[in-house]
């Protein structure tokens, strides 16, 4: 695991600031497990998919994920991309549900449904680094090249930004809105960052970096049948231990072994869930 894995970025310490101080400790711990739950399930769903977390990374509109385009089709990126946004509005909708059969709980618990649901609808906007440019980007990856897709997006924050900018300086003159002109830096921030900073990986990739001669890796060895569905192999991978396969057959007989070097040729790359044989 890479020991940089945690990063609190310096606007989210800016948002806990301005959260806490100018508007309500409660309110930012509601978003704070907002977000925890958005990362979350970006996280289960990587893992399923064979994707390793390379860095974790709070930012004020959760965090910010760049996708290893040579390791993911673009069906397993937008699957990471929308899990965020689809968890946040689940667990709003399940809270919901809870007013019915406790009203009391509404008065602790409004928030945090607004959180949650704020942050999935702030995601789904095809802005960078926000789930939703993902999205966008993976699918338009299939038609034009990825950097030229990634220029387009960084042309549509700064014009976005700008606009919700000029909104701002309009507010001043009626009622204030300081919303706008936080999200317009945020915003033009996402349109100038580094894309590469904040990514999944396969984790075979992230286990072959930690491979050295002077720290050994323990293996472990797995019993699966042939019939086995290939994703099966995505729960067992660990970076932090090397995995054999013993595949049996209808027989209960070993039929082959299969060393980790040949996962991602036999399994990763592969679209369809076909037998382990």
């Amino acid at each position: 695991m890479n020991k940089n894995i945690f990063i609190l970025h310096p606007l989210f310490i800016v948002l806990a600031i301005f959260m806490c101080v100018f508007v309500n400790a409660f309110y930012f711990i509601c978003f704070l497990s907002a977000v925890f739950i958005h990362e979350y399930a970006h996280y289960i769903v990587a893992r399923k998919i064979g994707v390793g977390l390379k860095n974790f990374c709070l930012l004020p509109y959760g965090a910010q994920l760049s996708l290893s385009s040579s390791n993911l089709n673009y069906k397993d990126d937008i699957k990471i991309a929308i899990s965020g946004p689809l968890a946040n509005i689940f667990v709003g909708i399940l809270t919901i549900c809870l007013w019915w059969i406790y009203p009391e709980s509404y008065a602790y618990t409004d928030i945090f449904v607004y959180s949650n649901i704020s942050l999935a609808i702030f995601n789904f906007l095809p802005l960078l680094p926000l789930d939703g440019s993902r999205i966008l980007l993976a699918l338009s990856s299939k038609y034009k090249k990825r950097s030229i897709c990634y220029k387009v997006l960084c042309i549509l924050n700064i014009i976005s930004s700008i606009l919700l900018f000029i909104l701002f300086i309009i507010s001043l003159f009626y009622s204030p809105n300081f919303s706008f002109g936080i999200m317009s830096f945020f915003i033009l921030f996402g349109a100038f960052d580094d894309k590469e900073l904040y990514s999944y990986e396969s984790i075979l990739t992230l286990q072959s970096k930690v491979l050295s001669k002077n720290k050994p890796m323990p293996l472990k060895v797995f019993c699966i049948t042939q019939d086995s569905d290939k994703m099966c192999i995505h729960k067992i991978l660990n970076q932090n231990y090397y995995t054999a396969l013993l595949v049996f057959d209808e027989n209960n007989k070993v039929k082959k072994l299969i060393m980790q070097n040949e996962f991602e040729n036999i399994f990763l790359k592969s679209e369809n869930n076909e037998e382990c044989n």
